[in-house]
This record gives structure tokens, C-alpha cells and sequence, in this order.
């Protein structure tokens, strides 16, 4: 897959993008590092954390995620090939994101006291 690297420039291609949302930007850039509650993240910075899909039982990775796990919603988004080729992936995963709130959010993480 392409990626896309963040600028300040122009207030930032990100932010244009989202019009500003603070939560939909913190989710493209959280999408963008895995810096995210997913279990790619668990299994690199928390090993003992389940790093699984609820879902489908496999690693929770942001590839899962946007293209496989059947919990999310992709109607009228790209495939796996298009994405790849595309040069609208910002738009794709912002409009991925507005579609799946819960997707790359901290708030659909169970919370768990200290």
C-alpha cells in the first residue's frame, strides 16, 4: 500500500481533508503511525494484551481493518487492488472513518481502571 506522510504546509492536507474535525484527524493520523487501540499496537508496546480481531480471530492489523474484517462498512469504497492504486486514499480513508466511528478510536476501547 501507498502511504502518505503528514505536512504542515497549507494547514496540512490532513486537515483540509477534514475540515478540521479534531477526532476524524486524530484517527487518519493514529491510522497512519498504528498508533492505535488495535492489536498491532498491543502486540509491539502491550504483549500481553490480546492482539486478535474480535471479530475474525486474526492480528487486528489497519490493513484487517480497512479491508477485511466484516464488522466495518466499505459500501461505495475502494477494494484492496483500487486503494493501492489510487491516488484518493485520503479521501477513501476519510470517508472509511466517517462511515465506522469506532474504527482506530480510543472510545470503542473498554475502559479498564489502573
Amino acid at each position: 500500500h501507498g502511504t502518505f506522510l503528514p505536512t504542515h504546509a497549507k494547514g496540512g492536507f490532513i486537515l483540509s481533508e477534514t475540515g478540521g474535525d479534531n477526532a476524524l484527524t486524530a484517527k487518519i493520523i493514529r491510522l497512519s503511525t498504528a498508533h492505535a487501540p488495535i492489536g498491532e499496537y498491543r502486540r509491539d508496546f502491550h504483549p500481553n494484551e490480546p492482539s486478535a480481531c474480535p471479530t475474525c480471530a486474526t492480528l487486528e492489523t489497519r490493513e484487517h481493518i480497512l479491508f477485511m474484517c466484516p464488522r466495518f462498512n466499505r459500501s461505495r469504497c475502494f477494494n484492496e487492488g483500487d486503494f493501492a492504486k489510487s491516488t484518493q486514499q485520503l479521501s477513501w480513508i476519510t470517508k472509511f472513518l466517517e462511515k465506522n466511528p469506532t474504527a482506530f478510536a480510543f472510545d470503542s476501547v473498554p475502559y479498564q481502571p489502573p
